[in-house]
């Protein structure tokens, strides 16, 4: 998996390549988490380059969905 990443304003654009699996999973919650420690109004995923996407990737996303409602940012 690839992260490729911007910043735009307040919007991060985090864009992940390849395979979402339980091994590159760990490392796409990591860099989401880390997105949303920052402050920031809204998180963009471009998902579309993505080959294959597990549960565990699944999971990652859940995860960021809940820290950013939390922080009150758009998703």
């Amino acid at each position: 998996m690839d992260l490729q990443e911007e910043r735009i304003g307040g919007t991060a654009l985090l864009v992940p390549k390849g395979r979402v699996d339980s091994g590159t999973a760990p490392a796409l919650g990591d860099r989401l988490a880390t997105m949303l420690g920052d402050p920031i109004d809204a998180l963009v995923l471009d998902l579309s380059g993505l080959e294959y996407i597990s549960s565990a990737g699944f999971r990652a996303l859940l995860i960021a969905n809940r820290t950013a409602q939390s922080r009150s940012v758009a998703l």
